[in-house]
């Protein structure tokens, strides 16, 4: 008979991550609580650096975290990690154009989807009148501003 995972033992193996591979060290997750726990001190210390609102869509999206965490840890890795000062990186599963389900747009990210639908109709227009690398790089310019972080396009 196979053994299936009971639900806390699924929970137990959401609570540790990481990606050593990508250059992200191991974490504890409580999600419940919205806390991550890195193990290399010079990750907790980006991570404390974070808005509060960031830090609670990053930890609900493993992906994005990552990447951020990942690039943010190669950006400040050679200076003073007493001043650190991370720039945006939009999520690597953003869709642009997004699509359209009646009056709401998808961007197969929620933080974006919730940005995007909490602005008024025109500001959403103007948006979507640009082309797709346009759209990404005014939104991310946007999301960066609203987490306070610096955004540079490639």
């Amino acid at each position: 008979m196979a053994e299936t995972k009971s639900e806390e033992d699924k929970k137990e193996e959401e609570k540790k991550g990481g990606d050593r591979d990508n250059g992200v060290l191991e974490y504890t997750i409580d999600v419940d609580k919205n806390i991550i726990t890195w193990e290399d001190s010079k990750y907790q210390s980006i991570w404390e650096s974070l808005h509060r609102d960031f830090k609670n869509v990053l930890i609900h999206d493993p992906k994005w975290r990552t990447e951020f965490m990942s690039k943010c840890f190669r950006q400040i890795s050679d200076s003073d990690f007493s001043s650190i000062k991370c720039e945006f990186v939009p999520p690597p599963d953003l869709k642009l154009p997004p699509t359209k389900d009646g009056m709401s747009y998808d961007f197969g990210n929620k933080a974006y989807n919730n940005y995007f639908a909490n602005l008024d109709e025109s500001n959403r227009d103007k948006l979507l009148s640009h082309d797709n690398e346009a759209l990404g790089e005014q939104l991310a310019a946007e999301m960066a501003k609203l987490y306070g972080l610096s955004y540079k396009s490639d």
